[in-house]
């Protein structure tokens, strides 16, 4: 196999939509490890919320959490590498977002602010966020009058809301914030109950992506470009799939990530990632 480091994305790429990885993904990514390549998960989620679903991989060393602003070792949970914000941006764009009817949500580095989330701003946590943070066991410090160390340390600011399409908010930011940010959104986790669909809105300081966490575990490693493989799904993995020597999209990809491609698996429920390992290691892709 030419590539020497794999960046898999979570949702909708290694996870199926019951939140477990397939046998026949778990034999191909130890395959993939036995043949000396550096297995990375690189997901939106934070290492708290992925630890549970990858347990079943004892072999990973470090993950690039949080859309590449965090790179975490798996088995501590501490952090190897961040990108944060500084304060007084972290500052603005909480009070721009404040007046929305959703709370705003701000992930802090947790190794140096003892938590994961900071929930701020007037607006209601929904329901949906409620159910994320019981399920994925997280750290919540909510405070609705910040003072200057709260915008210490945050890494991402995010609002979860019902509204069908929040690319005007996405917009918005990008013209206020011009070029001193990343934003996008897109669909949350699939649930299987009678709770409402609902979009994210994440922002992330300039030149935060998952490429960029996924570069700082490439340069610990003495690895460049065209040695990494990626797989993945959504808008968030287009700019890693952009620099990758080797990019693979899912089957079930939004057809961005598809386009961006250099190749397509089969889909995240059908083990599209064991079918793409595959191919790397027979030397076919």
């Amino acid at each position: 196999m030419k590539y020497r480091l794999l960046g898999i994305d979570l949702d909708g790429t290694l996870l199926r939509p019951d939140q477990t990885v397939s046998d026949d993904d778990q034999r191909a990514l130890r395959d993939a490890h036995d043949a000396g390549v550096t297995v990375v998960p690189c997901t939106g989620r934070a290492w708290h919320e992925s630890a549970a679903a990858l347990s079943p991989l004892d072999m990973l060393d470090q993950g690039v959490f949080v859309t590449g602003a965090l790179v975490t070792e798996m088995k501590s949970g501490t952090t190897r590498d961040h990108a944060a914000f500084e304060p007084q941006l972290a500052a603005d764009l909480i009070d721009t977002l404040s007046e929305l009817p959703e709370a705003v949500l701000v992930f802090r580095v947790p190794d140096r602010v003892g938590h994961d989330y900071l929930i701020t701003g007037r607006g209601e946590v929904t329901r949906n966020s409620r159910w994320w943070f019981e399920t994925t066991k997280a750290r919540v410090y909510e405070n609705r009058q910040l003072e200057a160390g709260d915008y210490e340390h945050c890494v991402r600011v995010a609002i979860v809301s019902s509204l069908p399409d929040m690319q005007h908010l996405v917009a918005d930011v990008h013209e206020r914030f011009d070029g001193k940010v990343e934003a996008h959104s897109f669909d949350g986790v699939e649930r299987t109950d009678d709770m409402d669909p609902v979009q994210i809105l994440e922002i992330f300081p300039a030149g935060v992506t998952k490429w960029r966490g996924l570069r700082a575990v490439a340069d610990q490693l003495g690895i460049d470009d065209q040695q990494i493989a990626v797989i993945g799904d959504q808008i968030n993995d287009l700019p890693a799939m952009q620099h990758a020597g080797c990019a693979v999209a899912m089957g079930n990809a939004v057809p961005s990530v598809k386009a961006a491609a250099d190749h397509v698996t089969k889909r995240n429920t059908e083990s599209g990632v064991a079918h793409a390992i595959r191919q790397m290691l027979d030397g076919s892709w």
